[in-house]
């Protein structure tokens, strides 16, 4: 684990600096220091990686499947058709897992980056959150990069510059069918009255309790065969699911939803994005209601691009403190958070991510990968 609270420890570090600087834009240039050094040790750590994180097998086999494969469309193990592009690229040039896996990193943090410092207000608490958030996502590659596209379409979604903001969702269809969920922010990005949101709410747990879920997916189905191929999967494992969701982690969304909320009438007037951003993390909220007692899977994979947003309010949070001791109290509990996030994301497989392993480091370990 010592390498996972390195890492937690610099950014906690980091973030620690940032609230107590005195002039913001006088300290630019520490910064972008700053920034560009968790950039490196985000990127080495995500891209230096081997037999750490979920699914790793499954895409270390499909990279070398290239190898007895001449064309990346229509053959056996294929996955979505822009990371198999992607895919197929690196194993013709580059060869090497790898090569690709630290490019796949690169790409990943350079879009995260850039949306946080888009968004964001305290970037280094954004991303200390966000990282201990997403940990346990790691080896998800598909989806990770599908993320990182879909935040950053959410810059031009905010600019209204709309072709950037859909050719964006589109390139990422390519990487994640699920992606298309960020074309719903298209029409939250507006104040929408309290009354509106507690209906909204009660709908969603009223429909959660039906049939509706089931039915809709399925058609969801439809928009491709490969589409089609993961709606019937899940559909079926949500006959077999018998887990049950983690009361903390329903009872902490609750609990957000509320600072959130009662925080949205001061920080709305400093942060033009605050509405947008919320209105995200509460569509989440309905998500979870909607899937929670029919396709657990659908909260586990599609609620993924609305949790993000929770990282991105808590650094919000920030501003409703003027005075710097009081900020650094609120930062406490936030650090505490935020490790209690890190615990819960690799939880369910903690054996695949502890201790790390990479190419350089842990070399001799051995971990037997489901």
């Amino acid at each position: 684990m010592e390498i996972y609270f390195f890492t937690i420890f610099f950014l906690g570090f980091f973030a620690l600096l940032e609230v107590n600087l005195k002039d913001v834009k006088r300290s630019e240039v520490l910064m972008n220091t700053l920034k560009f050094l968790s950039f490196i040790i985000l990127v080495s750590q995500m891209g230096f990686r081997w037999e750490t994180g979920s699914d790793w097998n499954a895409y270390l086999d499909h990279y070398e499947s290239f190898r007895n494969e001449y064309r990346w469309i229509g053959y056996p193990n294929q996955m979505e058709l822009g990371y198999d592009f992607f895919a197929h690229i690196f194993y013709k040039y580059a060869y090497g897992y790898s090569i690709f896996l630290f490019v796949n990193a690169l790409i990943f943090y350079l879009l995260i980056f850039k949306t946080l410092d888009f968004f964001s207000k305290y970037f280094f608490i954004t991303l200390l959150v966000f990282y201990c958030l997403f940990m346990g996502n790691l080896g998800t590659n598909r989806q990770l990069l599908a993320l990182a596209l879909g935040l950053y379409s959410l810059t031009f979604l905010f600019k209204k510059q709309y072709t950037y903001y859909f050719l964006l969702i589109f390139v990422g269809y390519f990487f994640h069918a699920t992606s298309l969920i960020f074309i719903f922010f298209f029409f939250i990005n507006r104040n929408i009255k309290g009354h509106f949101l507690l209906a909204l709410l009660l709908i969603s747990i009223v429909i959660g309790y039906s049939p509706i879920p089931i039915y809709i997916f399925g058609l969801a189905g439809g928009i491709s065969a490969e589409a089609s191929k993961k709606a019937e999967l899940y559909v079926k494992a949500a006959e077999k699911e018998t887990a049950v969701l983690s009361i903390f982690g329903l009872l902490k969304r609750l609990f957000f939803l509320f600072v959130f909320y009662i925080a949205r009438n001061k920080l709305q007037e400093k942060i033009p994005q605050y509405n947008l951003i919320f209105n995200g993390y509460f569509l989440g909220i309905l998500f979870y209601f909607i899937f929670s007692k029919s396709l657990l899977v659908m909260i586990s994979r599609g609620s993924l691009y609305f949790n993000a947003m929770e990282p991105i309010l808590m650094g919000f949070l920030l501003l409703l403190v003027e005075d710097k001791k009081k900020r650094m109290i609120l930062m406490i509990p936030l650090l505490i958070i935020a490790i209690i996030d890190f615990n819960q994301s690799i939880g369910a497989y903690k054996d695949l991510f502890d201790p790390y392993k990479g190419i350089f480091y842990n070399v001799n370990y051995r971990r037997l990968m489901y």
